[in-house]
């Protein structure tokens, strides 16, 4: 969990390229968090809620993610 300004937002750490995030969706099935985040060896892109951030760029991962009122 990522504490952004007044929320949490989840953090899914892979350390491969797998695709499967199910951990992610049952979370947003359950709380519907504004934004979803995963760090993986894949290139940083956004889908829809979940935004990947390479392994590489965890040092500025709070830069990625934006204010609340942005979401």
């Amino acid at each position: 969990m990522i504490k952004n300004d007044f929320s949490a937002l989840p953090l899914e750490v892979k350390a491969g390229i797998s695709r499967k995030k199910k951990s992610l969706l049952v979370y947003d099935d359950k709380y519907h968090p504004p934004l979803l985040l995963r760090t993986s060896l894949m290139n940083l892109k956004k889908e829809t809620k979940i935004l990947n951030i390479p392994l590489y760029l965890i040092s500025l991962l709070m830069t990625f993610i934006p204010s609340v009122g942005a979401l």
